[in-house]
């Protein structure tokens, strides 16, 4: 079928076939490396910042939880003012973190755990008013009875409401990780496959193309040579 096909023509479909794997191959790696790109900016710019956010909220409730305890066993109003301004700064805090953690959360799973993470707050608050209340109001028994039992229950709550959080997260950048893996694992094969069947249609179109022009010439020399020797 090639003899019957031009030289030039020959060439083209050669080259152009060659051309054809390797825009393939470059159409298959910029659709795996926007994979990664799109995993690596989900984790730096959605998980990331919601893993700085919860764990600066845990933080600060663990600053609350212990300027609470220490209110209930002092009795220096000076030192009291110290903590519940600790607290007061360490409350800031957390509605800051907040508001940042509910911007950089879409999914609904997520946004989901951030109102479990509200509800708690709410109800471990009440508690701490109330604490404080009675710490304030010289009821030292009542109030080390109340933060060793009922609030005892909120602020356990509350806590595992920002672990469901972070470890809500935590399972997210291993899923951006593991597709960032797979899409370079598939990148790596796609091209690796490309590549050798370039290489071999490479050299096969290359042995066909010569042959096809070798052979006719070959023939043609080998009449010329037996006609030049008079064999008609």
């Amino acid at each position: 079928m090639l003899n019957n096909i031009k030289i030039g023509t020959r060439l083209t479909i050669g080259f152009a076939t060659l051309l054809v794997l390797l825009a393939l191959i470059s159409v298959l790696s910029l659709i795996n490396m926007g994979t990664m790109n799109d995993s690596t900016e989900m984790v730096t710019e959605r998980y990331y910042p919601q893993t700085v956010m919860a764990n600066e909220i845990r933080r600060n409730v663990n600053v609350t939880a212990r300027s609470l305890r220490n209110i209930v066993m002092l009795s220096d109003e000076t030192e009291i003012k110290n903590e519940q301004a600790r607290i007061e700064e360490a409350t800031k805090l957390i509605d800051e973190a907040f508001i940042e953690l509910d911007k950089v959360t879409k999914s609904e799973s997520g946004r989901k755990l951030i109102a479990n993470v509200t509800e708690a707050r709410k109800a471990y608050q009440v508690d701490q008013r109330e604490a404080i209340r009675l710490a304030v109001g010289n009821h030292q028994k009542q109030a080390v009875s109340f933060l060793l039992n009922q609030m005892r229950s909120s602020q356990n709550q509350y806590f595992q409401a920002i672990e469901d959080i972070i470890t809500h997260v935590s399972n997210r950048v291993e899923e951006s990780g593991d597709a960032a893996r797979n899409a370079y694992e598939n990148a790596r094969t796609f091209i690796l496959s490309l590549t050798v069947i370039a290489i071999l249609l490479s050299i096969a179109i290359a042995v066909m193309v010569t042959r096809s022009i070798t052979k006719p010439l070959a023939e043609a020399l080998y009449y010329t040579n037996t006609m030049a020797e008079g064999d008609l």
